[in-house]
């Protein structure tokens, strides 16, 4: 059963005019470059930043997001921070509308990187819950408008994050490949060509950079019946996003390329989309490249030069890994007294024959408690050998 759990960290729509209600930061230092150490953690980014020179949060470094969100209204409820004005944002399910609020003047420490008095948005709710999906304790996402003037470099291998003065950066002597990309609303995007299956080529695909996807590949269609897809595609749950579940279909994909280099038998989600999904939402794109395919180079975004260079790294050359277990899992309860549960089962998989059902709570695996496993562990142990 070729599936695999995937969780996506999307803000598809935020109203255009709320980027004049940021205020440009100060930043507290002169560099030529700085420093931001990261954990690759379930497929994700994960920084730590220190909120108002008080409080240590985690938040995902998402290319993808337009602006810095934090999801725990509480913790600015707790420390008296005035809402300026309320937004109302689409959810990654394209149904969902969820509500944030503007705040203004606040730091926020990255690494080496001191940002003073930045405005960002704070969710109503925390409609995520990254920590039940991906096991992880988060608390917001660092978005572009912090990064993109730099030159950002993220090196998967050694879990760094790079920034650059974009009058002192260098582009790499050797070993990569130069993209141009195009920067729409903060947001990095670049053209390419994908082989969905054999004599079907997907031209000129517009897809967004997405560090906040846990995924290789999502691609958008307006009907899964198209004869350029994918054969033995699986419909299903795949993934969770702001806003709720995300439905479609799941497969590979014979290739894809990027530069100089073509990756195959890539895993790939398909997410139905209309026409007029497209027109009302303007919603320019034909799907994101996340985090599994990216983490196999060093990634190098020029915002400023509207460009991307890539570097393979030692994953590079690495099969695209599946779930075969078909199972959809949570995390609930604090860390010492964690449990695992099914979210979701695929129907004619080997979880589906064996009996599983939603709402099943897993106590062991291979005779070991699930008390000594992170929920990325449990994915682990389905994508092996059988």
């Amino acid at each position: 059963m070729k599936k695999i759990k995937l969780l996506i960290l999307l803000l598809f729509l935020v109203p255009p005019g709320l980027s004049s209600q940021f205020m440009d930061d100060n930043l507290d230092q002169d560099f030529s470059k700085l420093i931001i150490p990261f954990d690759y953690e379930n497929s994700f980014i994960v920084v730590k930043v220190v909120f108002n020179n008080f409080l240590p949060l985690h938040f995902i470094f998402d290319t993808g997001a337009e602006h810095t969100i934090l999801t725990k209204r509480e913790i600015t409820d707790a420390m008296g921070v005035p809402y300026q004005r309320q937004f109302t944002i689409l959810g990654a399910d394209l149904k969902t509308i969820l509500l944030a609020y503007l705040v203004q003047g606040i730091r926020l420490d990255v690494g080496d990187l001191v940002a003073l008095n930045h405005s960002i948005l704070v969710l109503e709710e925390d409609y995520f819950d990254f920590q039940k999906f991906a096991g992880i304790e988060i608390q917001g996402i660092i978005g572009a408008d912090i990064t993109s003037r730099f030159i950002v470099e993220i090196d998967y291998q050694h879990q760094i994050i790079t920034l650059f003065d974009p009058s002192h950066f260098q582009k790499p002597k050797r070993n990569f490949t130069e993209i141009p990309v195009e920067i729409e609303r903060r947001k990095p995007y670049l053209r390419t060509d994908a082989l969905f299956r054999k004599g079907h080529l997907q031209e000129d695909l517009r897809l967004l950079i997405d560090t906040g996807a846990g995924l290789s590949l999502l691609m958008n269609t307006e009907t899964q019946d198209s004869t350029d897809m994918p054969e033995n595609l699986i419909r299903t749950e795949i993934g969770t996003g702001l806003g709720g579940y995300l439905e479609g279909y799941f497969g590979r994909i014979d290739e894809i390329t990027l530069g100089d280099y073509k990756l195959q038998g890539v895993l790939t989600n398909f997410q139905d989309r209309t026409p007029d999904m497209n027109k009302d939402f303007d919603i320019n794109r034909d799907g994101i490249i996340g985090n599994e395919l990216l983490s196999r180079f060093k990634v190098t975004l020029d915002y400023v030069r509207g460009k991307m260079y890539l570097e393979p790294n030692r994953k590079y050359n690495r099969k695209f890994q599946f779930d075969r277990s078909g199972l959809v899992m949570a995390a609930g309860g604090k860390k010492a007294a964690r449990i695992f549960y099914i979210t979701y089962v695929i129907p004619g998989s080997p979880a589906a024959e064996a009996g599983i059902q939603k709402g099943d709570v897993i106590k062991s695996v291979n005779r070991f408690p699930t008390a000594i496993f992170e929920l990325s562990d449990l994915y682990k142990v389905f994508r092996k050998k059988v």
